[in-house]
């Protein structure tokens, strides 16, 4: 490692980058409510707010870190600042705030990150043996949670059932199956570089093993979208390495070859083929295809398409907002949707998309959508012209670069990858690396010279290209004032990160507890299966444990949620009801319109019931086959009730 690692300060953010990209990856948090998807965002504020105050110090020491001015920053700068533009529009501003500060976080660390990497080809080499061994863990516990489902029965005591097949029961840090796959797809081709490149026997044996896990793993959690991103970003690469290399390449590698096919179609013969160790016999081929979350996997993906491209069309030019796919899908009508009965039981809230470039042009319009592709367009033109090159140790890490954006196009097609923590940032990340990677020769024939002017207490370095272009941008502390101001300003940047997602995640905890404890006192409630009668003590503690979560973060639309049930039950109608007006704030789900329509016939305001009860039968079409009577009078009065109000022009 160079000189800087072998002190404490060098090690801690070579340490605080490895983290993000293998830590970040595995970390679940039980205690939580939502153990999966959170907390890694909170674990990114955290690494990112830390590397941003050792970013600071490492100015102070004077060697500042620099940020590339490149059409690569161009375009992130632009996708931050749209993001952070739309909540001007915001159907939810807070929805909106949230999604463009995750946005914000994501890239300073992605670029953070690049700084600290440079081009140390073993930092390189310990990132790329730190998202392997992410991955093989990955890999070996989804392995290990299909058998010990469909070996041990009695371990699916307790889960909940969510997903109609085998899948259920598989869970990682991920928590769905199709993620897991989407995340050994996109790593796939580094410990195989690692494979074809290596000179060791140890290489070659651990780099096989971790293929051969994640190849059993996608085979297990059987997700269409993961498996053939994998297999044209395969195809891409193998095309790509063979022209630049020769089949002399393959010839020389022809044993590892063989013994990596071997190993892969015996993954596959284990799991299609009916013997004991199967934990899916006869086989996963019949078990997935006879699966009903075959046909309902493709029914609801075209119910959320059709109805986001409704969306998308009603606010094709600015979007509804940042982060607000979810909440606007609910009061999105597509009335061909209503009458069809193949998808009348899919009129669902969702929250997402399932399609990354549908739920972009939703949320952000066209100009949204035309950086996205700006991005896959600028991304696969800048590998693809840099692949041409003979750069030694750098094509393999472009060739990881294609394979990766490869399949994560493919994925976005069909999942909501940029709505996850973890490939987020492996986006913005490898989004990035072709510029980080620029070759010694080009930035030689560039002519790149550095300069440092200083301004009041700052000094500027700039590296320049023949003494007209700006390429990097840095700034160091002079004096006193300028070292205060600096590490001022990146201590509230960190201290901002940690509140605002360390909150929510304590919130989250409190919310976990509060539904214990909300259904350890409705288990207790009068008339069912004859148990005691209701306990105060339990309802006071459910009631402390909710008001807990608000005071600590009062946009937890959740539990905010949960909470109009709880007071609802608790016959609380009138303090239900500016709970449920807070929870639209968030949230605009059929069910509240109902909760609404049924505190307000509790309080004797039948009339102001009417509007709730016409907006939820109309968002639930399949509840009016369930109260039919019910459901034609109040369509009826709301129709009267229609034509009574004034028009414009009467």
């Amino acid at each position: 490692m160079s000189k800087l690692d072998r002190d404490g300060f060098g090690f801690a953010r070579l340490a605080l980058t490895i983290a993000l990209f293998s830590l970040v990856p595995l970390f679940r948090f039980l205690p939580a409510y939502d153990s999966f998807i959170g907390p890694k965002y909170a674990l990114i504020s955290v690494l990112t707010g830390a590397l941003l105050v050792l970013s600071a110090v490492q100015s102070l020491r004077g060697r500042p870190d620099t940020l590339p001015l490149n059409r690569f920053t161009a375009l992130t700068a632009a996708w931050v600042a749209w993001n952070l533009v739309s909540i001007l529009w915001a159907k939810s501003p807070t929805m909106a705030w949230d999604d463009a500060r995750q946005w914000l976080i994501l890239s300073l660390g992605a670029l953070l990150a690049l700084n600290v990497l440079g081009r140390d080809r073993r930092r390189w080499i310990l990132l790329g043996w730190a998202m392997t061994a992410a991955a093989a863990v990955t890999a070996l516990w989804a392995i290990g949670q299909d058998a010990i489902a469909a070996w041990i029965p009695e371990s699916r005591a307790g889960v909940a059932i969510s997903l109609s097949d085998w899948r259920n029961y598989i869970f990682t840090s991920f928590g769905n199956p199709g993620h897991v796959s989407d995340f050994l797809a996109l790593t796939f081709w580094i410990p195989m570089m690692f494979y074809l490149y290596g000179r060791q026997s140890w290489v070659w044996v651990v780099s096989a093993a971790t293929m051969v896990l994640s190849a059993a793993a996608m085979t297990v959690c059987w997700s269409v979208h993961s498996n053939g991103g994998l297999i044209l970003a395969s195809l891409v690469s193998l095309v790509v390495m063979t022209r630049h290399y020769g089949l002399g390449f393959w010839r020389r590698r022809a044993r590892r070859v063989v013994v990596l096919i071997v190993l892969f179609a015996g993954v596959v013969g284990f799991y299609l083929t009916d013997h004991p160790a199967n934990p899916h016999r006869p086989s996963l081929w019949e078990e997935a295809f006879g699966s009903e979350r075959w046909r309902d996997g493709g029914i609801t993906r075209v119910y959320i398409w059709r109805t986001g491209l409704q969306m998308a069309a009603d606010q094709r030019f600015l979007g509804v907002g940042a982060g607000n796919f979810q909440y606007v899908f609910p009061s999105v009508v597509v009335p061909s949707l209503g009458t069809d009965p193949e998808y009348l039981n899919y009129h669902r809230f969702t929250r997402d998309a399932h399609n990354e470039p549908l739920q972009t042009w939703a949320e952000l319009g066209i100009v949204g959508f035309l950086l996205l592709m700006s991005m896959f367009a600028t991304v696969f033109w800048r590998l693809w012209t840099d692949l041409k090159r003979d750069d030694g140790f750098f094509f393999p890490m472009r060739l990881i670069g294609l394979a990766f954006f490869t399949a994560f196009a493919v994925h976005s097609q069909m999942t909501f990858s940029l709505q996850l923590p973890v490939t987020s940032f492996l986006f913005l990340f490898m989004f990035h690396v072709p510029a980080a990677l620029e070759s010694r020769r080009c930035r030689y024939e560039m002519g790149l010279l550095r300069v440092e002017n200083e301004w009041g207490p700052w000094a500027f370095i700039a590296d320049v290209v023949g003494m007209r272009r700006l390429r990097n941008l840095g700034v160091k502390p002079v004096n006193t004032l300028g070292a205060v101001v600096l590490m001022g300003v990146a201590g509230l940047m960190a201290v901002s990160f940690w509140w605002g997602d360390g909150r929510r995640l304590l919130a989250d905890t409190r919310y976990r507890d509060a539904r214990e404890a909300h259904d350890r006192w409705r288990a207790m409630r009068p008339g069912q299966n004859n148990q005691t009668p209701i306990s105060e003590s339990f309802r006071l503690v459910a009631l402390k444990q909710y008001e807990s979560i608000f005071a600590i973060d009062a946009n937890h639309h959740d539990a905010r949620s949960a909470f109009t049930t709880f007071l609802i039950e608790t016959e609380e109608y009138a303090d239900a009801l500016p709970q449920i007006d807070k929870t639209m704030e968030r949230l605009d789900a059929a069910e509240l319109y109902q909760r609404r329509a049924l505190c307000l016939e509790a309080l004797g305001r039948e009339s102001e019931a009417i509007p709730d009860w016409a907006t939820y039968y109309m968002r639930f079409p399949q509840a009016i086959s369930l109260n039919r009577d019910h459901a034609a009078s109040i369509l009826e009065k709301a129709e009267k009730l229609e034509r009574s109000k004034p028009t414009a022009g009467r």
